[in-house]
C-alpha cells in the first residue's frame, strides 16, 4: 500500500509570526557563519534569545547547522560558480594539518574579479579521521 504524501508533508500555510520567527532563526545562523562562531554556541544563544526576546525561538546547533548546510551553502556555492565564470585564471591552494587524530585538508581558491580585486574562498574542507601526526 502506498502512503499518501500528505501524511508526511504539511500543506499548512505559515502566518506572519511564523515567517518572522523563521527569518530570525536564519539571521542568527547567518551571523554564526559570517563571523566564524562555533555552531555549538547556538545551544546557549538560542536559550538566551528565547528568554529575552521570543519564547518560540528554537535555533540550537542542530537547526543552525542544517540552515547553513541546506540554505546558505547552496546559495554561496551558486554565487561562487557565477563569479568563477568571469575569471580567466584561478589558483588552487591546499594544505594538510593534523589536529589530534584528524587530518584537516582545506582546498582554497584565489581568483581576480575586475573592479573587485583578488578574492580567496574555501572551496572544500575535508577531515580524515584516524590519522597520525607522525609516521
Amino acid at each position: 500500500t502506498e502512503i499518501p504524501k500528505s501524511d508526511f508533508f504539511s500543506t499548512k500555510a505559515f502566518n506572519e509570526s511564523q515567517n518572522n520567527l523563521a527569518a530570525d532563526e536564519g539571521v542568527f545562523a547567518y551571523h554564526i557563519c559570517k563571523h566564524n562562531h562555533s555552531i555549538r554556541s547556538m545551544d546557549c544563544t538560542s536559550q538566551l534569545v528565547r528568554k529575552l526576546f521570543n519564547k518560540k525561538f528554537s535555533c540550537g546547533k542542530t537547526k543552525t547547522a542544517q540552515i547553513i548546510k541546506n540554505v546558505f551553502y547552496p546559495y554561496a556555492n551558486e554565487m561562487l560558480k557565477i563569479e568563477l565564470s568571469k575569471c580567466n585564471f584561478i589558483s588552487v591552494l591546499t594544505d594538510a594539518s593534523n589536529h589530534q587524530s584528524q587530518k584537516m585538508i582545506p582546498v582554497m581558491i584565489r581568483y581576480f574579479i575586475p573592479n573587485e580585486g583578488v578574492k580567496t574562498k574555501i572551496l572544500e574542507f575535508d577531515v580524515l579521521s584516524g590519522e597520525k601526526s607522525t609516521y
